[in-house]
């Protein structure tokens, strides 16, 4: 049971156990499994940790069908035979008479310590049993409970990463009493000694308890890692007792092959802590979640709605699955929900089919609510935006709406304040099709990530003014891989011009970011404008980018030959342009000749020629012109 469920939810969730204790039969079955995740990361034969009270939901292809739910290990269980209803307090689900056809699985708890987890293209034949066991990603664990350390102020855990960022960190202590642990991730940086390795990143688990699963949760790419690069977690207590002692499982040939922990001073232990590294090692990307503790917060009067929604920036290629917490009227937490995924907004063209689910149970009237596609199923493009709406559907007479719980508390708003503010950047909420710029709700986002190397380029842009004779300085633009794997990548000029050189024409990037120098040869250009572009072409599925560069060579306004000097060639043109007062340039061969404000050619443009004028070859002054 997850400590941080209040205790009128921890009553109503036993409660609710205790009713179905009592095995009632069911139907023929479809499809049953257990939700989990290994014990020992790489060593399945050793167990699996069941995902007991998480929440798992089965999506259909299309609206035809409402996609059940199920609170793991705690409303039916497969007896080999039939569905029956009891708590078994593992990981187990079981679905009966499910139409036949193509399905995808969300499994998810976002107030308990797992990370996401989508299965797609689950086949249900007609008439037979299929069994689907949900694996969460991870790099490294060990959940043991059997033994700890000794008391310390710090512990680290050395492991190699199977994916590319990390989105979660759970682990368990016994004794002692820190007021909260920070949890880093470091990376092996050739140091022999884990404490000097590189830190990447850091949160810190403010609501722990001991002998209990504690947590600390990230966005995918903020905690990025390279696929079989080593990496240590790092747990400091803080406060308190200053001290923690984590459970550990002795090493044996069973124990983790690719790390073990250390102590405060980087000694090597004969043991291996018990924490979870959550990763994105499955092809998908966490675009939006919360990050801290709790439901989140929850407005008053005047929130209650049937549509309800959320932008957000695309990470990924398509959608891969998204809940969010809501409460119905009347105790109602079994609202079924009407899924649309949206371009730009909540009126854009709609994207994908429409889906049916219904909530699983989280108690008091709340139910978390959740939708999952397969992966062609809902299409997106990396850095556009996208609104993923939720619409209450065939309701009950008595909550023909819901609230949905939101991730940061506004300013001034008149509402509860449970849970520790957060929000997401990359969009906002929306009641019906009104934006609420001040809030998030309180959901996950999953995408399918882009698979291999991707190129990423801080600017499209290079563009300058230069005066005639004058070199420009150096100019600089960063690749960066943004996608999975390493981009080897080469640079060219189309056209190639001799006014420009990049530096270097070649590379390859991981997680680094590379800078490439840009080098103007501009002293010896006429007056005019220089175009190319720079292309940066690799292995990669949106090769090749573009830069497009533009260099704008300018002398005073009244050269208008372009030679630094103004002269008779000069005032020549002016007089073969005159118009007098108020009478516009309309000859094509006089469209420069106008030197001050307006679009004639009289005597207050040749007031401008003269104050620069200079003689054949002697440049002009620059602020000649003002």
């Amino acid at each position: 049971m997850n400590r941080n469920a209040s205790p009128l939810v921890l009553s109503l969730a036993f409660a609710c156990s205790a009713a179905l204790s009592s095995p009632t039969a069911w139907g023929a079955v479809s499809i049953t499994g257990h939700g989990r995740y290994e014990k020992i990361k790489g060593k399945p034969a050793v167990g699996y940790v069941e995902l007991y009270e998480s929440d798992l939901f089965l999506s259909p292809p299309n609206s035809s069908y409402v996609g059940p739910s199920s609170r793991l290990g705690g409303a039916a269980y497969y007896t080999g035979s039939s569905c029956q209803s009891g708590t078994t307090h593992d990981g187990v689900y079981c679905f009966e008479n499910v139409p036949a056809g193509t399905y995808s699985i969300l499994v998810n708890q976002p107030t308990f310590f797992i990370a996401p987890k989508v299965v797609t293209d689950v086949t249900i034949p007609s008439g037979q049993t299929v069994t689907v066991n949900p694996e969460l990603p991870i790099d490294y664990s060990t959940y043991f409970k059997n033994d700890w350390t000794g008391p310390a102020y710090r512990w680290y855990q050395t492991f190699v990463a199977t994916g590319v960022s990390i989105r979660g960190v759970a682990f368990s202590y016994a004794g002692e009493d820190p007021a909260n642990i920070e949890v880093a991730v470091l990376k092996d940086n050739g140091n022999a000694n884990v404490v000097n390795w590189q830190f990447v990143g850091a949160r810190t688990d403010s609501s722990i308890a001991d002998v209990t699963d504690n947590w600390v949760r990230w966005r995918s790419g903020e905690i990025p890692t390279v696929i079989g690069t080593r990496y240590a977690i790092r747990l400091t207590a803080n406060g308190g007792s200053g001290n923690l002692q984590p459970y550990k499982r002795n090493k044996d040939g069973n124990s983790y092959a690719n790390g073990r922990a250390y102590d405060a001073n980087g000694n090597a232990q004969n043991f291996d802590l018990n924490i979870t590294v959550f990763s994105d090692n499955d092809g998908t990307v966490v675009t939006m979640n919360k990050r801290t503790q709790g439901l989140g917060y929850m407005c008053d009067d005047g929130f209650f709605g049937t549509r309800w929604g959320q932008t957000f920036t695309a990470k990924g290629k398509g959608l891969a699955g998204a809940d969010v917490f809501a409460a119905g009227a009347a105790e109602h937490w079994d609202l079924k929900f009407l899924w649309r995924v949206r371009q730009g907004g909540p009126t854009g063209p709609q994207i994908g089919p429409d889906k049916i689910t219904v909530g699983a149970f989280y108690g008091s009237g709340v139910g978390l609510h959740g939708v999952s596609y397969s992966l062609d199923e809902v299409p997106l493009i990396k850095n556009q935006t996208y609104f993923v709406e939720f619409n209450v559907y065939d309701p009950p007479p008595d909550s023909n709406g819901f609230n949905p719980f939101f991730m940061k508390h506004p300013a001034g708003a008149s509402c509860s304040t449970e849970g520790d503010p957060d929000q997401y950047d990359g969009g906002n909420a929306y009641r019906g099709n009104v934006a609420r710029p001040d809030d998030d709700l309180s959901m996950t986002i999953l995408e399918y990530a882009v698979m291999g190397p991707e190129i990423a380029l801080n600017k499209n842009v290079l563009a300058h003014n230069v005066f005639l004779g004058d070199s420009l300085d150096s100019d600089s633009f960063t690749i960066f891989n943004s996608g999975r794997d390493t981009l080897n990548y080469t640079i060219d000029e189309i056209p190639v011009v001799n006014w420009l050189d990049v530096i270097p024409t070649s590379g390859s990037s991981t997680t680094e970011t590379d800078t490439i120098t840009v080098d103007y040869s501009t002293a010896s250009l006429a007056v005019g404008r220089y175009t190319t572009v720079i292309r940066v072409s690799g292995n990669a599925a949106n090769s090749p980018k573009d830069i497009a560069v533009t260099i704008d060579v300018h002398s005073v306004k009244p050269d208008y030959d372009g030679d630094t000097d103004v002269d008779q060639d000069d005032f020549g043109h002016l007089q073969e342009c005159f118009t007098g007062p108020g009478v516009t340039v309309t000859d094509p061969n006089c469209a420069n000749a106008p030197l001050d404000a307006d679009d004639d050619v009289d005597i207050d443009d040749f007031a401008v020629l003269q104050s620069c004028m200079s003689g054949r070859d002697i440049p002009a002054d620059r602020d000649c012109a003002g």
